[in-house]
């Protein structure tokens, strides 16, 4: 049979006495499914709190079975999206009709990088004063990584773990790997710097 499905078929045996019988029977003729993995979503490769999501197209008439690293994990569905675990994926598509008519996607690996924590910045003094005057705001010693200052969300030319504030702004801190994964910004400090009286 050249099309998918379940078919009646009948048996018939002929003696060589011209006696006959016959036995019903129903032929399954299933398809085997087509696992070519569709990128619908992302990169295989991003920084943790991102995700990537594949699928194959989906079928009734199919079972789905997805793996990590050559061991079954709890995704049953025609998609995945992975958020926190590398690995090697794939995924096995087995026709309902017959287990032996099934397919397996190739592997895709999909790495999660590392993200660096959210900064906290501190000021060293008050964050209010009179112009001509500063504020220290301190990152601590955070290790390996790379500084990004930002003012009233304005990039600063500072790669340092401290900022020196002489300006009114809202300032925070973004705090990158080398990997190019970066953390979110940190708290603002808040700088208030107020006019000199006129003589």
């Amino acid at each position: 049979y050249l099309n998918s499905g379940s078919y009646q078929v009948k048996l018939k045996a002929i003696a060589s006495n011209a006696c006959s019988d016959s036995i019903p029977k129903t032929a399954i003729v299933a398809s085997i499914p087509v696992a070519t993995l569709i990128l619908d979503y992302g990169n295989p490769s991003f920084c943790k709190g991102d995700s990537v999501i594949y699928s194959v197209p989906l079928d009734e008439q199919y079972n789905y079975q997805w793996l990590r690293n050559g061991e079954n994990i709890n995704e049953t569905s025609n998609l995945i999206k992975v958020k926190d675990v590398s690995g090697e994926y794939n995924v096995l598509i087995t026709n309902k009709l017959s287990s032996t008519c099934s397919a397996s996607s190739l592997v895709k690996t999909i790495t999660v990088k590392d993200s660096p924590s959210v900064p906290v910045i501190l000021p060293e003094s008050g964050t209010t004063f009179c112009m001509g005057d500063s504020v220290k705001i301190q990152a601590g010693n955070l290790a390996s990584v790379t500084f990004s200052w930002f003012r009233n969300q304005g990039l600063l030319a500072s790669n340092l773990n401290y900022f020196v504030a002489k300006e009114s702004g809202s300032y925070a801190l973004v705090t990158s790997f080398t990997n190019g994964c970066s953390s979110k910004p940190s708290q603002p400090v808040i700088v208030t710097v107020n006019n000199n009286p006129s003589l």
